[in-house]
């Protein structure tokens, strides 16, 4: 087998396991595989698959990990070494070895692969009433964002509509004299209220006369 020109630094990162390791590389040269070596490692030294946290950016990248950890550890208790192994393995497992990686196996299900948000929606939902959140609450891509936001808007419009509409109700003023533009200001409306929470109506002065005052800017313009 041919020696890489990394090979030092992929042994660290499958033997040191108690150390903390940057690892830096093109795309394409084996960072998932190596990152599952050591997962892999760290499970036959005796790490219980509850206590190994593997995050990533992408749930395809999250999903590619776990299923590599899986298949690492198969191989080996069928008495192959997977090619990334080989440098942390080179005579095979050892009888302890193997003993930690067969008590794993039944529960790899407990590892966690998965992405930044999904760990800490998994960490926040697990506190959900110190957080004040739904406990059932969950993450949703832009996709499904942009999806479940028109949805819940064409529901809300549809009841403001058919419900019975007071005099003074802003909504059915706007669809009386814009019934072409109003779906699209209230969604523009209710779109800035979701990216500003906090935003409000700045409080209006009612204490004047402004139609008194525009008379007389009138009448001060024709003069």
């Amino acid at each position: 087998m041919t020696r890489l020109a990394d090979h030092a630094a992929r042994l660290r990162a499958l033997t040191e396991l108690d150390s903390t390791l940057l690892v830096e590389a093109a795309a394409g040269t084996g960072k998932t595989a190596l990152m599952a070596g050591r997962l892999t490692m760290l499970l036959a030294r005796g790490a219980e698959p509850r206590s190994i946290a593997a995050i990533t950016f992408t749930e395809l990248a999250a999903s590619a990990l776990g299923a590599r950890v899986h298949r690492y550890v198969d191989e080996l208790l069928a008495g192959r070494v997977p090619e990334p192994l080989q440098p942390a393995l080179p005579n095979g497992l050892t009888d302890a070895q193997r003993q930690a990686l067969s008590a794993a196996a039944d529960k790899l299900d407990e590892l966690t692969a998965t992405t930044i948000h999904a760990f800490c929606q998994t960490i926040i939902c697990s506190y959900a009433v110190e957080a004040d959140i739904d406990p059932g609450a969950r993450i949703l891509d832009a996709t499904h964002a942009e999806a479940a936001f028109d949805a819940v808007f064409e529901q809300w419009f549809r009841r403001r509509l058919n419900g019975p509409a007071r005099a003074d109700d802003p909504i059915a003023a706007l669809s009386q004299y814009d019934p072409h533009h109003v779906v699209g200001t209230l969604q523009a409306l209710a779109r800035f209220r979701l990216e500003h929470r906090d935003a409000h109506t700045p409080p209006a002065d009612l204490s004047g006369r402004p139609d008194i005052d525009l008379v007389d800017a009138v009448a001060d313009f024709r003069r």
